[in-house]
């Protein structure tokens, strides 16, 4: 009996080790990047492990390109702050009042990911966004890569 002891004391050294794990891993770390998130009642970022899913982001522009590519730095400062980059974006929902725009827009976003490095993604024509200025809004999914 004195030989199994060791065992069960590593056992269940093993099994608290992964139920700790489990447990953090479970917890949800909210971030709120703007005083107004929490009177609406929004995080900008919702954590989970390495998994970052943002809020619709939207920014100052006259046209649905400034308005985007001016979205996607601040979708990149969020990101980076995180621990993660524009290239790690899985899914990307982006909904706009301008859909033609978007299209001729087209270029300018490819520009901000590798060559065939696009993310999956949703457009979506809306006839209004939150602020009556917005002409476009992006939502996105994206994985912190493991650190080397």
């Amino acid at each position: 009996m004195k030989k199994t002891a060791p065992l069960k004391t590593a056992l269940t050294g093993l099994l608290l080790t992964c139920l700790a794990t489990t447990l953090q891993a479970a917890e949800l770390k909210r971030t709120f990047t703007q005083p107004y998130q929490q009177d609406i009642g929004y995080a900008q970022v919702v954590r989970d492990g390495n998994m970052l899913y943002l809020s619709g982001v939207g920014s100052g522009g006259k046209t649905v390109e400034e308005q985007m590519l001016n979205a996607y730095k601040v979708i990149g400062m969020v990101l980076n702050e995180q621990g993660a980059g524009l290239s790690d974006i899985l899914q990307e929902r982006i909904s706009t009042t301008d859909m033609d725009a978007l299209k001729a827009a087209i270029p300018a976003r490819k520009a901000l990911f590798g060559e065939g490095q696009y993310p999956a993604s949703s457009w979506y024509q809306i006839d209004r966004l939150f602020m009556p200025d917005m002409m476009i809004e992006i939502e996105v999914i994206a994985r912190v890569p493991e650190a080397k």
